[in-house]
């Protein structure tokens, strides 16, 4: 990745580091992200959603991040551009793949770091949020790992969408695998939903009808003559 994308990146982290001590946004209603269109929810299946990061205000590129929380769960939503004015969605472009690395790559920094323990990635590929609602595809990565004593599994998601890099990070408790697993489909299935409705409401959007000044002006003629 370019060197300029790559300090936007560092300076994102710190920025979320900074973020889960200091209050960045209220919360309690619907957030629009303009940018996007995407109407992110007060609450995303069961997980209510926290503080949103305006990361955007102060380091053009860094976007928004969005925490909704539940019961031995995190999601953490980032929709963000990095600089770039274009940004592929094809899941096969150089783009989108060397910025997974990236990612993958700051993951694994984490446990050099002493942030977590015992990590070992799991999977690595490509995977439909909801095959039974045709909702969106991305790539995607998958971790276990101990953090302050607990075992934890984490997933991360990254996709294209209107020009921004969206990026999913799903963390939950092992122990509770089999129930947080389930809603972690319920999870992805509603948010792929609510990407989906956007891309719907600006395909079916009507265009501005012209009106047609013709009439007006035969008539016009018409009064004139005497007609």
């Amino acid at each position: 990745m370019r060197p300029m994308v790559k300090r936007l990146f560092r300076i994102f982290l710190l920025s979320i580091a900074i973020c889960l001590t200091l209050p960045c946004a209220a919360w309690g209603e619907d957030y629009l992200h303009e940018a996007t269109g995407v109407l992110f929810p007060e609450t995303l299946a069961t997980l209510k959603r926290g503080r949103v990061a305006d990361f955007e205000s102060d380091h053009p590129g860094l976007g928004i991040g969005i925490n909704y929380d539940g019961t031995g769960i995190r999601v953490t939503i980032y929709a963000y551009t990095s600089g770039m004015e274009v940004i592929p969605e094809d899941l096969n472009s150089p783009v989108l793949r060397e910025h997974f690395r990236q990612i993958i790559g700051d993951v694994m920094q984490a446990e050099k770091r002493g942030w977590i323990q015992n990590l070992e990635k799991i999977s690595e590929g490509e995977i439909i949020w909801d095959e039974t609602r045709m909702t969106p595809k991305s790539l995607h990565a998958s971790f276990r790992f101990v953090k302050k004593g607990s075992r934890r599994l984490s997933h991360i998601y990254l996709m294209a969408y209107k020009n921004h890099f969206i990026k999913v990070r799903l963390s939950y408790d092992k122990t509770d695998q089999a129930a947080l697993e389930n809603l972690q489909k319920k999870i992805l299935g509603e948010l792929g939903n609510i990407l989906n409705e956007v891309s719907r409401r600006k395909q079916t959007k009507r265009p501005k009808q012209k009106f047609d000044t013709s009439y007006v002006s035969h008539m016009r003629s018409s009064t004139s003559s005497g007609k």
